[in-house]
């Protein structure tokens, strides 16, 4: 992910973690405009990473980036009030799509 984020020089990645638990402490420490989380992270799923920073840091942006493409998955993201949702299957330029307009204050949800 990091790889795809560089390609674009407006975008800066700040932290990185290894699972959902160092997701939320280093969003914590860093206090990013926006995150991107994993669904399938180890100790943390992101779902739930998700939903403790949602609650803790509010103006946080999230986005889920995940394998599966599943439309639960996506409503799942909306009752959470993530910024949004995208398939590891739509390839780099829908996950730059989908960084701009999140930090642009849009959502990015795939139907």
């Amino acid at each position: 992910m990091r790889a795809i984020l560089r390609q674009d020089e407006h975008i800066e990645v700040v932290g990185e973690a290894a699972n959902g638990l160092e997701a939320i402490q280093e969003n914590e420490r860093l206090r990013p405009d926006l995150i991107i989380l994993d669904v399938s992270m180890p100790v943390v799923d992101g779902l739930t990473a998700a939903g403790v920073i949602r609650k803790d840091f509010p103006h946080t942006a999230i986005l889920l980036f995940s394998l599966h493409d599943a439309r639960s998955l996506v409503e799942a993201a909306k009752r959470l009030g993530l910024e949004g949702c995208v398939s590891k299957d739509e390839g780099d330029t829908a996950l730059l799509e989908a960084v701009h307009a999140v930090l642009h204050k849009q959502t990015y949800f795939r139907s």
